[in-house]
């Protein structure tokens, strides 16, 4: 039975998902995520990504005000 405000699990138990999205080309990439607090280490392995697969320097992050990405200090670091 699902309770109210409990996301839904994936058959693998993910329960949350981040997507990147080029605005340029309109590319996406989905990872799936257990907790959210994945979501930055996510977010600086797709910049290494996207700088050695295919040679661009990410300029802009942009979020749904997701306060995960705020809590650490390790963000204030990265940026």
């Amino acid at each position: 039975m699902l309770t109210h405000g409990e996301p839904t699990k994936t058959h693998t138990g993910h329960r949350y998902f981040l997507t990147v999205a080029d605005d340029y080309t309109r590319a996406t990439w989905t990872h799936l995520m257990i907790t959210k607090d994945e979501a930055m280490p996510l977010i600086k392995s797709f910049v290494v990504m996207a700088k050695t697969r295919f040679g661009v320097v990410v300029k802009t992050i942009r979020s749904d005000n997701a306060l995960e990405l705020y809590k650490s200090n390790e963000i204030g670091v990265f940026y």
